[in-house]
């Protein structure tokens, strides 16, 4: 049989797990907690309030809209990689020249 004393630290495990913004794991140390203490109301009271909170943060994540840039912010980042993609080129070309300019 479960001891009630244990309920204790998988309950503070979950109330830290929710602090930190991670309800998921703390929906099963609530259902841990239950298994011991199955008539705890204010344990299942807490574990329906996370279920509910996971259950809104994945419908405002499926909802959320990326921010769309503007066709110049769009050009600009395409010259900033092809900036970068030449620069790594030359530095290629440059060491290459360098090995077998050196190498006489």
């Amino acid at each position: 049989m479960l001891k009630p004393a244990l309920a204790a630290f998988p309950r503070s495990r979950a109330m830290c797990h929710i602090q930190i913004l991670k309800p998921q794991l703390a929906v099963a140390d609530l259902k841990k907690v239950l298994a011991i203490e199955p008539q705890n109301a204010q344990v299942r009271k807490e574990l329906e309030s996370t279920q509910k909170l996971i259950r809104k943060i994945e419908f405002e994540k499926a909802i959320e809209v990326e921010e769309e840039t503007t066709a110049v912010e769009r050009c600009l980042e395409i010259i900033a990689e092809g900036a970068q993609r030449s620069a790594a080129i030359f530095y290629f070309y440059f060491s290459l020249c360098s090995f077998f300019l050196g190498s006489n």
